[in-house]
């Protein structure tokens, strides 16, 4: 009759250690995915934060629509920031590019005040600036028809997204038609996926452009 031979103590230890290692790294390598995954998951919102704002700044004028007259180029240029008749309780006021300088949200926020849904622990901040025309990230103290946008989002780790574009004085937008024109002031979209019962809506007022003289 044979004889059945078990796992010594040492055996049983020695086995329960490397199970045990190979535990803690299996365990190290799930916790970095799922770090990465939601660290590229709010990096990714804060760039869609980033040029939502942006996409709104741009449809605004270079200039207030009520200023009588432009300043010269080279000149000293108009204060940055919101006139005396606007509010930055929210943006329904803005109208040209520069109400939007040094403007912050935290948390973010719609034009007209509503707090975005899933984003309370992101901030947004904005910051206008002239820039020359040779040099687009030269800030200048004088006006040269060029407006640097710049749109930095924080995400709840701390990490920076930043979206930048220019405005310029002369854009075809920015000019007075020549002849009866029809503008697309409003757009209304409306998207829904699969069969989802309820409807994505999203919708936007278009101001970038002059009047008819």
């Amino acid at each position: 009759q044979g004889v059945r031979r078990g796992l010594s103590l040492p055996e049983v230890m020695i086995s329960t250690l490397l199970v045990g290692v190979v535990l803690v790294a299996s365990m190290k390598t799930v916790g970095a995915v799922f770090r990465t995954r939601r660290v590229n998951a709010q990096l990714g919102a804060a760039e869609v934060l980033a040029e939502e704002l942006m996409s709104e700044i741009l449809q605004a004028r270079y200039e207030d629509p009520e200023e009588e007259t432009l300043v010269p180029l080279g000149d000293p240029p108009n204060p940055l920031g919101i006139e005396t008749d606007e509010t930055n309780t929210t943006r329904a006021d803005f109208d040209d590019v520069d109400d939007y300088h040094q403007w912050a949200g935290v948390p973010p926020v719609e034009r007209d005040g509503t707090p975005l849904a899933g984003y309370e622990n992101y901030e947004r901040t904005v910051q206008v600036s002239h820039v020359t025309p040779d040099s687009l990230n030269k800030v200048s103290t004088a006006e040269t028809g060029l407006k640097r946008i710049v749109v930095t989002v924080i995400e709840p780790s701390g990490e920076e997204v930043m979206c930048q574009a220019h405005c310029s004085r002369f854009g075809p937008l920015e000019q007075p038609p020549v002849a009866d024109t029809t503008f697309v002031t409003f757009l209304d979209c409306e998207l829904q996926a699969g069969g989802s019962p309820k409807a994505a809506n999203s919708a936007a007022n278009l101001i970038n452009h002059a009047e008819q003289p």
